[in-house]
């Protein structure tokens, strides 16, 4: 990273960058100590808010943390052959169960984000 220099992403760049990954990093907490989990996700924006959604299995460590603290953050990195871009967002996730969802044992992350910026860094 020596020799990169970044720009801070408008919306719009936030927005392009997000419409291009379908992975992120959720960070979630659980006796002061963090925990990331790799997952898929999709994204729509309401007027200037914008809500993740995760799909995931109703058990595990990322569901017991979530249910004790519903704070999270988000990381995306996003690469292409002239630069790199990375989005980091903070906020509130809650846990989605559907009693008749043909998946029984699945549910839905809906964060609602209450911060989100991001960098362009080029060579």
């Amino acid at each position: 990273m020596d020799n990169y220099i970044f720009i801070k992403m408008s919306n719009e760049d936030i927005i392009n960058c997000l419409d291009k990954c379908t992975i992120c990093i959720i960070g979630t907490c659980d006796n002061n100590l963090s925990y990331m989990t790799p997952v898929f996700f999709d994204y729509y924006k309401n007027n200037n808010a914008i809500t993740f959604i995760i799909e995931s299995k109703n058990t595990g460590r990322k569901i017991k943390n979530i249910a004790s603290n519903e704070y999270v953050s988000i990381f995306i990195q996003y690469n292409d052959h002239n630069s790199y871009q990375t989005i980091f967002s903070e906020g509130k996730a809650s846990l989605i169960n559907y009693e008749n969802y043909e998946k029984s044992n699945m549910l839905t992350i809906e964060i609602n984000v209450n911060k989100i910026e991001g960098r362009i860094y080029y060579k």
